[in-house]
């Protein structure tokens, strides 16, 4: 027995929200609710939890960001109808299960998306979606990720770091004080956005910093 997929639409126009409804109203999907914003919506999302929400992204940005605890406290997953503005995209709050499909998608592009987000697939048109975003979906490195943020000496100091060596070796090595090797390694762990070492090796090798 195919499962029913539970979807409410918000969206600011009532023309789109018909549209939308037109789509998704048939099997496997049941419409429980539409409203024209989220705040509109707050109690309804709470108390009566979709399986997806059909959310359009006007041009005047996203109705919700990353930070807001609404959706995540809903455990709601969140498919993004996208139009040419991009410059304001935000996916959805972190733990939310997202997607994005393009405002010119058909209707079955639209119900393939809303059916394998709702089996818990992230879904992705990278036509709408930002580099970042697609890099933070896929675990994809950007063209900053992979720029050597390093001053040459921090390179000397992560590379030999990534040998082994503890801050008096290093220093030794580079014929530098142990108190200058410690402020380059705080400079590193500091750019890397790492907490120890070991993670700064990691984050260096994956991003191809360092010779292994």
């Amino acid at each position: 027995m195919t499962r029913t997929v539970r979807v409410a639409i918000v969206a600011a126009s009532p023309a789109v929200r018909v549209g939308l409804r037109s789509i998704l109203d048939s099997a496997p999907f049941a419409i429980v609710w539409d409203r024209p914003t989220l705040a509109s919506a707050v109690d309804d999302l709470l108390d009566d939890r979709p399986d997806v929400l059909v959310c359009d992204a006007d041009d005047r940005g996203r109705q919700l960001n990353r930070n807001d605890p609404m959706a995540a406290d809903s455990g709601v997953s969140i498919l993004w109808i996208e139009g040419a503005d991009r410059s304001t995209v935000n996916p959805a709050p972190r733990g939310v299960a997202w997607g994005s499909v393009s405002r010119t998608a058909d209707g079955d592009a639209l119900r393939a998306a809303a059916l394998a987000l709702s089996a818990g697939f992230i879904v992705i048109d990278a036509a709408t979606t930002p580099a970042a975003f697609l890099a933070e979906a896929t675990g994809a490195e950007t063209s900053a990720d992979r720029a050597d943020p390093f001053t040459e000496r921090e390179g000397q100091v992560m590379q030999l770091i990534a040998e082994g060596l503890a801050n008096k070796m290093i220093a030794n090595r580079l014929a530098i004080s142990e108190h200058t090797v410690k402020f380059h390694v705080a400079a590193i762990l500091s750019k890397l956005g790492a907490a120890s070492r070991t993670e700064a090796v990691a984050i260096a090798a994956r991003r191809g910093l360092i010779a292994l």
